[in-house]
């Protein structure tokens, strides 16, 4: 399902859409382009999430 949104973009970045974009629909594009945007920040929120947890608790040094 499909909902139609809007918002602003720089002048710049629509002109770069239109550039890569090719013979796809805009809407189409734009819908790909965030996908797999998502997909990017999503893999690397996990992948900081996993680092995060591995990292050792520094420890005091025993006076032993």
């Amino acid at each position: 399902m499909k909902a139609k949104v809007a918002f602003t973009v720089d002048q710049d970045v629509l002109k770069e859409i239109d550039r890569l974009r090719g013979i796809a629909g805009r809407s189409a594009f734009i819908n790909l382009v965030l996908k797999i945007g998502l997909r990017t920040y999503i893999a690397n929120e996990k992948q900081a999430k996993r680092r995060e947890s591995t990292c050792p608790i520094p420890r005091e040094p025993n006076d032993n």
